[in-house]
């Protein structure tokens, strides 16, 4: 969540046309939604977070290395921004995968509380000058990959054998 919001709050210190890293914006979160839903039909979470990871990662790589050339900040921004957008949904969507039923909301309102409480200083990052904000999207996004390599998905099948004895 928080480097959801650092690019967010970024997108006008982008490099180049505002309204054309807009629409790239724009685009990119439309099609990594789409993407996001097709790659979990045939993968775990972990795989689809740790893909959404990498491309975010590549894209946030790419803007560091190079920034200056601002015909180019458009594909950086759709690379940043539809990975973090696919591991925002794909973490929305699994949710009961990782947990049995009787915690989801328990799960969702702590996962949502401790976010918002990281996601605070993104703001604040956003305004430090380059390559600082992208240094930190980065790092942020080699600790998702990282965290994410520990997901174990819950077995559904484990409590309808619960629920089916009693």
């Amino acid at each position: 969540m928080f480097n959801f919001y650092l690019i967010t709050f970024y997108l006008k210190y982008f490099p180049g046309n505002i309204f054309t890293n807009s629409l790239s914006f724009a685009a990119s979160d439309l099609l990594s939604y789409i993407f996001s839903g097709l790659v979990l039909k045939k993968a775990t979470t972990t795989q689809t977070l740790v893909l959404s990871y990498l491309i975010s990662c590549i894209g946030g790589v790419l803007y560091i290395c190079f920034h200056n050339f601002t015909s180019l900040i458009p594909l950086f921004i759709v690379l940043s921004r539809m990975g973090n957008s696919m591991s925002f949904n794909t973490v929305y969507v699994t949710n009961n995968r990782l947990f049995p039923t009787e915690f989801l909301a328990s799960t969702y309102g702590i996962a949502n509380l401790i976010s918002h409480l990281l996601t605070i200083g993104a703001p604040l990052v956003a305004e430090i000058p380059d390559p600082f904000p992208f240094l930190v999207f980065v790092a942020n996004t080699i600790i998702a990959i990282v965290a994410a390599l520990f997901l174990r998905e819950h077995s559904q099948k484990k409590d309808e054998t619960l629920i089916n004895k009693h």
